[in-house]
């Protein structure tokens, strides 16, 4: 983009309202619609590069102009979320209000990624329902014209119906997420849901992403009735426990992962380029680590689970296997693990230490292909590991001629381990987005921060102590001295001459900072 661009962006930016109340369209300069596209999706993100709410912005876009009112109804339909209960994410109304205008053609073209909770909301036994709650012989328009507003006690059938009704509508969907935690009063039928689901949904020959939630028995009954699927590329499995079962969870049929799941996944290897592992069930999932295949095209892999209490892999050396057989062309990997975090018993103590020698291990292996063009990583764990700093130095040491993007979430490091941290960044030569936890953000981190890394692009910090960020007077301690100012912290100061950051981003208790477009050599100056 060139700078004059760039500076009617950030002109058109700071308008609070895209239109005055006594116009309803702008009168557009005349350049190209992909110049219009750069400039809105600019401003989506806003002046310090932060993804700004879609909801709030798409209303003001729509009665701009054609194109804005496009790009606007693109950002509200892009991604639609249906379920058929209630949830922390889940709304019937919602569902039903979407269903409702998602048989249009002009509205159902936009929809790209749908997600489809399925969860129980039969309606009360006292409720008293009415031919338009529960009638869904009829066509999907007519059936949602006809719910009252608000639309009444649904049933999760009822909207389960409406739902694989639509689905003629949707064309071009890339990326679909299964979510299934239903009672068991629907096992009986539930293959033939999914099997009328499949046969209703014309977009299975571009679908390049899916996305299975359940537990084990209901990823077999995913896989059984899915049909091919030609242009898969990602796909993601998150092994829950089954519903209403998380107290008292039921014994899952582990021969699933070896009969169902892992041929599936072979049969897909050479087309596969995402594959995430969510494992949130208390049942061992080791047998599907130790036997996954290799997978030839592997670009990014994701892997979450729970082991503080001995959940989800109790086998962490199957872990390790697979990943030395996975191929060079991995990029990206991240490493989401709830270990023990209040260590009080000698258990606990010993599962931390198993937990950080795993870590050291893995990535001070003498195989020279593990990791060989690891351009993305995050390690996230919920507890302090012992080794911590000699597991990150040893990351940085065994990527450190490919890795680009590194983040490391684990509570703080202080100022003697951010200089080794630090030490052995700076022999990467790539290393441009960098993600810690700090105990304190003061001058000298600062200071080694732009001596050590000066071609760093952005930086995330989540700092452990809650302090005034910058101002130009240091106490002895090396700490600001003065609050920031009223405005916004570092509003009005810059850093001068060679370190260029794209962005800051500090995250701190009781809220957040996002800075842009700073130049840095540790010495502050009034802008």
């Amino acid at each position: 983009m060139s700078g004059d661009l760039r500076r009617f962006v950030f002109c058109f930016n700071q308008i609070p309202i895209f239109y005055s109340h006594t116009a309803s369209v702008i009168e557009m300069v005349e350049l190209p619609p992909e110049i219009w596209l750069c400039i809105i999706d600019s401003l989506s993100r806003g002046s310090a590069g932060v993804q700004r709410d879609h909801r709030t912005i798409y209303p003001r876009l729509l009665s701009v102009n054609p194109v804005f009112l496009d790009v606007g109804l693109n950002w509200q339909w892009d991604e639609v979320w249906l379920s058929t209960g209630i949830g922390s994410r889940s709304n019937t109304q919602l569902t039903m209000h979407d269903l409702k205008r998602l048989p249009d053609p002009f509205i159902s073209k936009r929809l790209k990624r749908l997600t489809i909770e399925f969860r129980d909301n039969e309606p009360q036994p006292n409720a008293i329902s009415t031919p338009q709650e529960t009638g869904t012989s009829q066509e999907i328009p007519q059936v949602c014209a006809n719910f009252p507003a608000p639309y009444g006690h649904l049933s999760s059938r009822g909207i389960l119906d409406c739902i694989i009704r639509a689905l003629p509508q949707f064309q071009n969907i890339e990326l679909i997420y299964l979510d299934w935690s239903m009672p068991s009063s629907y096992d009986d039928e539930q293959k033939g849901i999914f099997r009328s689901f499949w046969s209703q949904s014309p977009f299975v020959p571009n679908l390049k992403t899916l996305w299975l939630a359940g537990a084990l028995k209901d990823h077999r009954t995913f896989i059984e009735t899915m049909p091919q699927l030609p242009q898969l590329e990602n796909v993601g499995f998150l092994f829950n426990d089954h519903y209403g079962q998380r107290d008292a969870p039921e014994v899952q049929d582990i021969s699933i992962f070896t009969s169902h799941i892992l041929p599936y996944i072979e049969g897909i290897s050479s087309n596969l380029r995402l594959l995430c592992v969510r494992c949130a069930t208390v049942t061992d999932c080791s047998p599907f680590f130790e036997n996954l295949p290799r997978l030839p095209a592997l670009r990014e892999l994701y892997i979450s689970m729970y082991w503080e209490y001995d959940w989800s892999l109790k086998d962490l050396a199957v872990l390790h296997s697979f990943l030395e057989r996975c191929t060079e062309t991995m990029q990206t990997l991240q490493f989401k693990v709830s270990g023990p975090y209040n260590v009080r018993q000698p258990a606990d103590l010993a599962k931390r230490r198993r937990l950080d020698e795993f870590f050291f291990k893995l990535f001070t292996a003498k195989n020279p292909r593990l990791f060989r063009n690891l351009e993305d990583l995050m390690v996230m764990d919920h507890a302090r590991m012992a080794l911590t700093i000699d597991i990150v130095v040893a990351i940085l040491q065994k990527t450190r001629t490919t890795i680009r993007k590194l983040a490391i979430n684990n509570p703080s490091f202080n100022s003697e381990e951010l200089a080794q941290v630090f030490d052995a960044a700076a022999k990467c030569q790539w290393l441009s987005d960098l993600r810690i936890y700090i105990d304190c953000f003061d001058w000298n981190f600062l200071d080694m921060l732009t001596r050590k890394l000066p071609s760093l692009q952005t930086v995330w910090i989540t700092k452990a102590n809650v302090l005034p960020i910058i101002n130009c007077e240091r106490r002895p301690d090396g700490t600001i001295a003065s609050p920031p100012p009223a405005d916004g912290p570092l509003k009005g100061w810059v850093y001068r001459d060679q370190w260029k950051l794209s962005y800051i981003h500090i995250n701190e208790t009781g809220g957040s900072l996002v800075l842009g477009n700073l130049r840095v050599t540790g010495r502050l100056a009034n802008a």
